[in-house]
């Protein structure tokens, strides 16, 4: 699936561009083969004066991405390049990812009725689909359900649609082209930020937010202690300035969440505990031995077997800071985000599959 987050500061990027009266374009990589630096879904913009936002490949590629993207604005018409980055390949120098991948390039206008909707559906927080055919650059944006919520083309074919309507989760977790009557469309899942309520605001969640936060996650600050849960302390996340153990519900923006209990506090981590399990989560990460979550779940009748509760959390990587701890915590989030099981890379042919 594609970064909500990097779409969007994509197109404040873009505002910035039009405003200083340049041209813009929108690059895509969208397919891959072997391994690549980004999966497909990822994305960057190039401006006309050359300002680059954003990397695709680590810095072989950009370079010459550079100079196709002046042209494709220049001309206004989409693009598409084909890298193979071979260890004989010119642009893997010897050292890249050795796999294959192919970019669209994309100039975007200021006054893109389509793109401007793009920019507004996709910050309301629902799952959307953005389709996009390569070689016109005609785009169709859809909701869930794949009905049609803007469009920059014309007729979609219906062989498209049924391919997504009966095929579906295999276009769900990133980027994939689809190949119909002749023509290639680029599917592109983009999926709301992930929300992740952090219960307690003492210092050593300050660097868990932190690093939650540049991992694509929307958190949320749960703790009374507004000299503590403020926007100065912890900027870029939500404050819920509340006592978890006045609290009868989470409210329904904040349900189906990710969870991280950390007040130090028994009654205060033992409210947030069964206010976080019933609110139907996907994560319930309890900081401290597992002899103390056991004491927090002796009122309910959740057993710490229950695979939605990671305690101790964090995955083992032996640090001990609260730096350190942090960037353990955020691992585990992403593990099971991604739906990896947290194993080196070390000897694997392919990365990022």
């Amino acid at each position: 699936m594609s970064s909500l987050k990097e779409l969007q500061r994509i197109f404040d990027q873009m505002e910035k561009v039009w405003e200083r009266g340049e041209e813009a374009a929108l690059l895509m990589v969208y397919e891959v083969r072997g391994s690549s630096y980004r999966r497909p879904g990822a994305k960057i913009m190039i401006a006309s004066d050359g300002e680059v936002f954003g990397s695709l490949s680590g810095g072989c590629l950009e370079s010459d991405l550079l100079e196709w993207a002046k042209i494709a604005i220049n001309e206004n018409r989409p693009m598409i390049k084909s890298y193979n980055l071979s260890e004989n390949d010119l642009w893997g120098l010897g050292i890249g990812c050795k796999g294959s991948q192919n970019i669209l390039i994309l100039p975007i206008k200021k006054d893109s009725t389509f793109w401007k909707e793009v920019r507004n559906k996709t910050t309301k927080g629902e799952m959307v689909t953005l389709l996009l055919n390569p070689s016109s650059g005609e785009g169709w944006l859809l909701n869930y359900h794949h009905q049609v919520l803007t469009k920059s083309g014309g007729y979609l074919p219906s062989e498209v649609i049924n391919e997504l309507f009966f095929h579906k989760k295999q276009y769900i977790h990133s980027a994939k082209v689809i190949k119909r009557l002749e023509s290639q469309f680029i599917v592109d899942p983009i999926f709301p930020l992930e929300k992740l309520v952090v219960a307690g605001a003492g210092h050593d969640a300050v660097p868990v937010v932190e690093l939650a936060i540049k991992a694509n996650f929307d958190v949320t600050v749960l703790d009374p202690r507004s000299q503590f849960n403020n926007e100065k302390r912890f900027p870029g996340a939500h404050n819920w300035a509340v006592d978890s153990e006045d609290l009868e519900e989470v409210p329904s923006s904040l349900r189906n969440s990710w969870w991280i209990i950390m007040n130090h506090h028994l009654e205060r981590d033992r409210a947030a505990l069964e206010l976080a399990l019933e609110s139907n989560p996907k994560y319930v990460g309890v900081l401290g031995p597992i002899q103390r979550t056991e004491e927090l779940l002796v009122s309910s009748e959740i057993s710490i077997t229950d695979n939605r509760i990671y305690a101790p959390i964090g995955l083992d990587l032996g640090g001990d800071t609260i730096e350190e701890v942090a960037l353990s915590i955020v691992s585990e989030l992403l593990s099971v985000r991604n739906r990896k099981n947290s194993n080196h890379l070390r000897g694997k042919s392919k990365i990022h599959t």
